[in-house]
Parts: structure tokens; C-alpha cells; sequence
């Protein structure tokens, strides 16, 4: 377009005027902004900047832009991280996944602890069974499809009592199991590191720990093809029970270990390899709980040495943490259970374990215990434990997932805008508005 001295936005079916910043003109028919050009595009006459919205999720919320008109062009951009890139991922509306619940097991004590989303949307799950296997409870392990319907099941274990409390997928298709065998090992309890292929047949396992009763509670594959193992030693450390940190390689052998602790019960539950390539644990401590016993959070560096950690209190005076992910903006999600009200929780934090909200779970399954949670591919979280409803047996829940962000309502100076209710991705908002004349 020509050179102009205010840069207007073209009328409807003609091209805008070129600014004198070098802006590209506007394009045709809707008179709507032209692409940046070299210079920079058209300044809006309204710019709110990058406003945080990480407490929203299921709320409508107002932005006053006082431009006293309609006739405006508006731009709605995201972003997960402050940090990130702008995004409008479901923008305009929010999609609803409906969730399910489905139980599994045999006649006698069957539990699930620990479940991921693999290849394809199917859910895997470790647990312990009474109802099959070769001992007197044996490690359990389970596809389904996406809907909940078992695909397989096998077990692993001894004559003795044998658990797996934790499972990863594994970089060549296979799955790497974490629990506690009573069955093999030095100890009374060891923890127990079972390796299987594709189709669950086991490849090798491992045992670690000393003379005194070891568990491990949770296991991730490390970005050099090994395994952190974390759970609670009586073997090591300061106190009691401490938190214990293993770290492997490949094949599963030991590389170097490392307990966190004070005098009294302290437990790792679940850990992950974080972006820095460090370590985050989630467990539960007695030695340093504001109340009774409280969630734990411990973040490490990648040689296992800790740089935090931060006692949560979940709100009871007994919380129990269960599973831990990272999340998309850097901090940390953390399920788990208030075990003095029967709940189950997620709460969430940001990256240095300050507690962001914490949303409690009563209702139809106030008889289940949930053991393990993840955020599905769609946007929703799948959590695993165990039910009462019929004997003792797994029990696997879907969460409803409702994400995106939904333009409600405006008027000439203010524009509503809702986010789903367990939206992952719309931390931060900006709205820029442009007026046509």
C-alpha cells in the first residue's frame, strides 16, 4: 500500500494503507491487521500483556480494555510457560473427554499402584495379586486399550511376598518394574527391579538394599538409558526410615545411591528425572511436617545431591503422597491420599514446590484408593489403586478433561473469556485489540 502517516486498517474489500513504521496493509475483505512486516506490524490501541491466569482453570474472568466501542479486531494468544511461546491451542471453545471406571482382579487381594499412558493410548499398570501367580502375593502387571478393556496380564515373583509399586516404558518398547521382594535379595525386603520386553516377558531383575527392610516405591528410565529407583531404606541413612534415591545403569546396575531424612519416618513415593536432569521426589515426612506427617517434595541435581525441598501440607493432619509428574510450566502435579478423611488429592505447585491449589476427590469413589495418577494425552488424567466395591480389586479411573479457552461474552469495553476446568496449556493470556474507523 501507499505510504501513510497513521497506518489506518483498511476498509472492508480494500487494502489498508502502509504506516509509516513500514507495516504492511491490513488484508482485504475483513479489514483485519496486515501480517508483521519488516518494520513491525500496526501497535494495537489496546495491549493488556501477558496476564497469568494459572488459577483459573474452570472460571470465567473479565478484561476491561475501556475503548468504548465494538467495532474492533481482537487477538487472543496464549502461553503455557511465561517463558514460552504463544500458542491459541483450542481457542474459541473447550473440548470435553467423558471419563470411566473399570475394575479388575480375581477372588483374593488384587491391587494396582502405579499406571502410564503407553504407544497407541493403552494404559499399563503394575500392581501386587493374591489371586494369581507363583507365590503368596506376586507382582502383577496389565494391558488395556483406551477404554479400559484388558488386553493381557502376567506376574512375577517368589515364593514369598513380592510387589511392584512403579513402572516406566522403556526406550526399546519394553517396561522396567520397581517394588519389593521378599522373595530374593539380601535383606528381609529388598527393592526389586524387574526389565520385560514388549509383551511383558521378563528379560532380567535386580535387587538393591541391605540387612534391614528396603522398599522401592517408584522407577523412571534416565535420559543415559538407566533407572532411578526411589523409595525407603531401614538399611541407610539418618533416622528411622529415610527417603532412598538409587540410580542405575542399563542393565540395572548399580551406580550410586543417596537417602534424605531426618530422626523420624520419611518415605520416597514417586520420582522423576526433571528437565535440568536432575531429580524431583515426592514422599511424605514426619521429621519435618508442620502437623503430623505431611507431603514432601525433594528436588535434586543429577549426581543426586539435594538442591530443595519442601514439606506440603495437603490438609489433614496425615497426607500421603502417591505419584508426582512434572508439568508442562515447570513445576510439579502430586497425587495422593488425606488418610484421617478417606480422600484422595492432586495439588499442584510451581517450581520451587510452593503450593499453587489443591483439589480433593470424595464423591463415587470414596471407596477406592488412588495409588497413581498421570496426565493422558488429551489433556485429561488416569489414575489407578484399589477398590472395595466388590472384594478387593484394581481399580482403574479416567478424569473428565475439559481444555481450551471459550470466548463467552464482551461489550464495548470489556471482554469475558472462560478456561476449561483441567486445562493444561492457557497459563498466561494476552489480548490485543485493534479499533476500525
Amino acid at each position: 500500500g501507499d505510504t501513510g502517516a497513521t497506518g489506518p486498517t483498511g476498509p472492508a474489500g480494500a487494502t489498508g494503507a502502509t504506516g509509516a513504521t513500514g507495516a504492511t496493509g491490513a488484508q482485504g475483505e475483513q479489514g483485519i491487521p496486515g501480517p508483521q512486516g519488516e518494520q513491525g506490524p500496526y501497535t494495537p490501541d489496546f495491549d493488556s500483556s501477558w496476564i497469568d491466569i494459572t488459577d483459573k482453570n474452570g472460571e470465567s474472568f473479565t478484561i476491561t480494555h475501556d475503548l468504548g466501542s465494538t467495532n474492533v479486531i481482537v487477538e487472543i494468544t496464549g502461553k503455557t510457560a511465561v517463558d514460552g511461546g504463544a500458542h491459541q491451542r483450542h481457542f474459541g471453545s473447550t473440548e470435553y473427554q467423558l471419563g470411566f471406571t473399570g475394575t479388575y482382579g480375581g477372588t483374593a487381594t488384587d491391587a494396582g499402584f502405579s499406571i502410564i499412558e503407553t504407544n497407541y493410548s493403552r494404559y499399563a499398570i503394575v500392581g501386587s495379586t493374591r489371586s494369581y501367580g507363583a507365590g503368596n502375593t506376586d507382582v502383577l502387571l496389565m494391558l488395556t486399550d483406551h477404554y479400559g478393556t484388558m488386553l493381557w496380564n502376567l506376574t512375577y515373583g517368589g515364593a514369598n511376598d513380592d510387589y511392584g509399586y512403579s513402572m516406566v516404558e522403556t526406550s526399546d518398547g519394553g517396561y522396567a518394574i520397581a517394588g519389593t521382594t521378599n522373595s530374593f535379595g539380601a535383606g528381609n525386603n529388598d527393592v526389586y527391579l524387574v526389565k520385560t520386553d514388549a509383551e511383558g516377558n521378563m528379560l532380567w531383575n535386580k535387587t538393591y538394599g541391605g540387612p534391614d527392610n528396603d522398599y522401592g516405591s517408584s522407577v523412571v528410565q534416565t535420559t543415559d538409558g538407566g533407572y532411578a529407583i526411589t523409595g525407603y531404606t531401614y538399611s541407610f541413612g539418618a533416622g528411622d526410615r529415610d527417603v532412598y534415591l538409587v540410580k542405575t545403569d542399563a542393565s540395572g546396575n548399580i551406580i550410586w545411591s543417596k537417602t534424605f531424612g531426618g530422626t523420624e519416618w520419611d518415605s520416597g513415593a514417586s520420582v522423576v528425572q526433571t528437565t535440568d536432569g536432575g531429580y524431583a521426589i515426592a514422599g511424605d515426612t514426619s521429621s519435618f511436617a508442620t502437623g503430623n506427617h505431611d507431603v514432601w517434595l525433594i528436588k535434586t541435581d543429577s549426581d543426586g545431591n539435594e538442591v530443595w525441598n519442601q514439606p506440603i501440607d495437603a490438609g489433614s493432619i496425615f497426607d500421603v503422597a502417591k505419584s508426582l509428574v512434572q508439568t508442562s510450566d515447570g513445576g510439579y502435579a502430586i497425587g495422593g491420599i488425606l488418610a484421617l478423611f478417606q480422600q484422595s488429592f492432586v495439588l499442584k505447585t510451581d517450581l520451587m514446590g510452593s503450593l499453587q491449589w489443591n483439589q480433593k476427590y470424595i464423591g463415587n469413589i470414596v471407596l477406592a484408593r488412588v495409588n497413581s495418577i498421570v496426565e493422558t494425552s488429551g489433556g485429561g488424567f488416569v489414575a489407578v489403586g484399589s477398590s472395595d466395591v466388590e472384594g478387593t480389586n484394581v481399580f482403574l479411573w479416567k478424569v473428565d478433561a475439559e481444555s481450551g479457552l471459550a470466548w463467552t461474552d464482551s461489550t464495548a469495553d470489556t471482554v469475558t473469556l472462560y478456561r476449561g476446568a483441567t486445562d493444561a496449556w492457557w497459563n498466561y493470556v494476552r489480548l490485543q485489540i485493534w479499533k476500525i474507523d
